[in-house]
């Protein structure tokens, strides 16, 4: 209610005296919500502004509630473990009032997958952006490095491991359309680099793709043992593996 508060002192403060069409653009107090409303506006009537920013709103917020709650408790009980009345209880909510807002269960596993793999693309992206500039053996090792840091913050990297292993099985298809759409987008990072690696001669002349799916099998093992071993043990396995991995296709002058 607070936000909504800040909407209706934002339109009385600066009246309403201002032409059909406007574009209002409205930023709330948690900073995560952003409501862009494009709507013919009367001279002397906003009212219906107003209430359909309030119920934006309200609307996104309860969502991403709602997707936060439901990441916690997938990646820890998993889909089968995780009721709608478990979320909606720790939401604080009744569960019929969880479908205006998801159709089903199903519906919103699958919203919380796809935040979780954008947000590991997200992840890499920002990583890499922060040795732009270095070599491109810095960058591989760099993403070797995130992807395990993602994995290691706990329900986020528990709720992607649990998709990639153990997807529900009436999801299996769902999930794997989602996996490929977003390996595609870690695809166009890694052959980008690769091919970078092999024009300033740190990476021997070869077949990318072949680059690429060695780099993943390495990402896959890495990503198993998170979960197996000590931090200290980790640490000496990722050294170890990637600096056989790099031996292997670095270019030798």
């Amino acid at each position: 209610m607070y936000a909504a508060g800040v909407c209706i002192a934002l339109l009385a403060s600066e009246g309403i005296l201002r032409p059909p069409g406007i574009r209002y653009v409205f930023y709330f107090v948690d900073k995560r919500t952003c409501i862009d409303v494009s709507i013919s506006v009367l001279y002397n009537d906003y009212r219906s502004l107003v209430l359909q920013v309030i119920k934006q709103a309200g609307d996104t917020m309860t969502s991403t509630n709602i997707k936060r709650t439901a990441l916690s408790l997938f990646a820890k009980h998993g889909y089968n473990g995780t009721s709608l009345s478990d979320i909606a209880k720790q939401v604080g909510m009744k569960k019929p009032s969880l479908y205006n807002h998801f159709s089903s269960k199903a519906d919103l596993f699958l919203a919380v997958a796809d935040e979780v793999f954008a947000a590991y693309v997200d992840y890499i992206e920002k990583a890499l952006a922060q040795v732009r500039g270095t070599s491109v053996k810095m960058k591989l090792k760099q993403a070797l490095l995130s992807t395990a840091q993602f994995l290691s913050s706990h329900d986020v990297g528990m709720m992607y491991m649990r998709m990639v292993m153990f997807p529900p099985a009436e999801l299996c298809q769902d999930i794997r359309k989602r996996f490929e759409s977003f390996e595609g987008k870690t695809d166009d990072m890694y052959m980008a680099l690769f091919r970078e690696g092999i024009q300033n001669n740190e990476i021997a002349p070869g077949d990318i793709s072949v680059y690429v799916k060695s780099f993943y099998a390495l990402l896959d093992g890495i990503s198993t043992e998170m979960y197996m071993y000590s931090s200290e043990k980790m640490d000496a396995k990722i050294e170890a593996s990637w600096t056989v991995f790099w031996q292997g296709i670095c270019e030798r002058n």
